[in-house]
């Protein structure tokens, strides 16, 4: 007899977003056999002593017997092999996570821990403050925990929702500024005095420092894991440059520079003192700080001033000041002898006595030319019979709600077909060659209705309106969703299908301070905000717009003032086919 081999057999059973399924029946087939099983707590269904090269099919029956996600298995040994049951099509969604505050400020570079299913890692936010986990399965639970020196500081799950792509997540402030002490020190760590550094910014901004005896200055607010580039001026040339990412704990960061020898250890300085008219000014006190030791002189009829033995080593501070004029100027020695002329203040000349012969002029001409015109010109008889109106003549009164549909140049658009669905029912009208459609139904003002309107050359666009005698309806070759409801300021809207989109807010003040989140992503798009609603903007009414058309996040502070606290947000999409965005209008301060 030649014994048969067999096999041990596991089955794990997933779902279809790829979670373990508990607790679930299934059903198996082999061997002429029908047999149920049900999964443990891992998910697991274990067959003992199946024999090799038997087919094994897996399946589950529906209330009405159906046989449901049926899968066929060979054994070929000793194996596990995965059933997949329930609906196989969960959908995925990108998850893009935004890190802020506790008052909705971006949190650059954050330690953020990631967990999801199986999956756990730790992270950093990019200088937005942006993590993108890229595409997971709807109804995922994520947890977003704040890590600071290895330690979980706060935690904040989420759900993916599908259609939604950003999350913000709101940690605990941290500090994103701060001061810090830079050393100066040559190839022999010696630490180098009043050498002049060159620091460049993110923002491409340049600030220049001096060190002080100790080779020390100071950054207030220097921004913590950011590169900042440190250079050395030698000769009015930046060198020795060095790249340096300051971090919280920093408080002394060495910039390694070179020692310059100056050729001059003492100069002498001469001070001669001008007022506007460029003549001397005598007896006028001048002030110079060299290093932290004051000196003062007393100018002569000259206007001259006389300083000997100053020190080159040190910062060389010239104070000249006399009727609320004053001139600061920092000094370098050049030269033994150092010879500077100060002028305070600025020749006027004689130009603001033609300004004062103009305005006489013109004060002349508003006071006695009108009683000219009234000696010289005697008016015309009119003719009062022709301000009678002919009541018979008048506009009839449109019932219902008159629209009219111009583009963006102010031309009517007609043949634009408009639907308009009212208590359930949908309305269709076409605009004659005036652009007016008129629909008699219409007449319960103040309620709301959705609209869209399509004409040749244009983009669709929908609408959400509030019903009213007259409504004018402006086309665009961007598609757009315009809404007339007003939503709650802390509401944040996206982009779905349209590229364009105008909303209102309800500000809940009539004036304040207030933070606008939008993020353009990497097809640039304009915002701007209006006070009022949607169906009153105009360019009279823009309170702030962005710089052009932008990419990427932006935190941007907006001050209005709105007498119906209603503010208007216009996203203008820079693309027409596949542009993407969100914004958020928190409520004021």
């Amino acid at each position: 007899m030649v014994p048969l081999k067999v096999a041990s057999v596991k089955f794990k059973t997933i779902k279809g977003n790829n979670k373990i399924a508990k607790n679930e029946k299934v059903f198996f087939e082999y061997n002429g056999k029908n047999e149920e099983f049900t999964s443990d707590e891992n998910g697991f269904i274990i067959f003992n002593d199946i024999k090799l090269l038997t087919k094994i099919t897996a399946y589950q029956i529906d209330d009405e017997g159906n046989r449901l996600y049926e899968q066929v298995f060979d054994v070929k040994a000793d194996e596990e092999f995965t059933f997949f049951i329930g609906n196989q099509s969960v959908p995925k969604q990108i998850v893009k996570i935004q890190i802020l505050d506790e008052n909705d400020n971006i949190i650059p570079k954050a330690n953020v821990k990631i967990q999801y299913d199986e999956v756990e890692f730790i992270t950093e936010a990019d200088e937005e403050g942006k993590i993108e986990l890229g595409e997971l399965f709807v109804e995922t639970k994520v947890k977003c925990s704040q890590i600071k020196n290895d330690k979980t500081i706060k935690s904040i799950d989420f759900d993916v929702v599908q259609g939604k792509s950003v999350y913000f997540v709101n940690f605990l402030k941290q500090k994103t500024k701060g001061a810090v002490k830079i050393q100066v020190v040559g190839e022999d760590n010696q630490p180098i005095g009043f050498a002049e550094i060159e620091v460049k910014f993110p923002d491409g901004q340049k600030r220049h420092y001096t060190s002080d005896e100790e080779g020390f200055f100071e950054i207030k607010n220097a921004p913590y894991k950011t590169d900042l580039v440190f250079r050395q001026i030698i000769n009015k040339l930046p060198q020795y440059q060095q790249i340096i990412n300051i971090h919280e704990n920093d408080k002394i960061v060495k910039f390694k520079g070179k020692k310059i020898k100056t050729p001059f250890e003492y100069t002498n300085l001469g001070v001669t003192v001008l007022n506007a008219d460029e003549k001397p000014i005598p007896n006028l006190r001048v002030k110079v700080e060299n290093g932290e030791k004051p000196f003062h002189r007393i100018t002569n009829e000259q206007g001259y001033a006389y300083f000997e033995n100053l020190e080159c080593t040190k910062t060389i501070k010239l104070i000249v000041e006399s009727r609320n004029k004053r001139k600061i100027e920092v000094l370098k020695c050049e030269d033994k002898e150092t010879k500077i002329t100060v002028k305070l203040g600025k020749k006027i000349g004689l130009w603001w006595l033609w300004i004062l012969l103009a305005i006489i002029f013109i004060v002349l001409l508003v006071v006695f030319f009108p009683k000219i015109n009234k000696k010289t010109i005697t008016p015309a008889k009119t003719d009062t019979t022709s301000n009678v109106i002919d009541t018979t003549q008048q506009t009839p009164v449109v019932k219902g709600m008159k629209f009219t549909i111009k583009d963006k140049n102010g031309d009517f658009v007609q043949n634009a077909e408009m639907s308009i669905t009212y208590d359930d029912t949908t309305y269709t009208g076409e605009s004659d060659s005036l652009g007016y459609i008129v629909f008699e139904n219409l007449t319960d003002t103040g309620k709301f209705v959705t609209a869209t309107v399509v004409a040749p050359g244009y983009k669709e666009q929908r609408l959400t309106i509030k019903i009213a005698p007259e409504k004018t309806i402006i086309l665009s070759n961007q598609s757009v969703e315009i809404s007339e409801v007003i939503l709650p300021c802390g509401t944040q809207i996206e982009s779905k299908g349209y590229h364009s989109t105008i909303q209102t807010f309800n500000m809940k003040k009539t004036s304040g301070k207030f933070l606008l989140l939008y993020d353009m992503f990497d097809i640039a798009d304009k915002i701007i905000v209006y006070k009022g609603d949607a169906a009153h903007i105009s360019a009279d009414k823009i309170i702030w717009q962005s710089n052009g058309f932008e990419r990427k996040l932006h935190k941007i502070y907006v001050t209005f003032d709105s007498p119906d606290s209603l503010l208007t947000v216009e996203i203008q999409g820079g693309d027409t086919t596949r542009t993407e965005w969100y914004f958020k209008v928190n409520c004021p301060m």
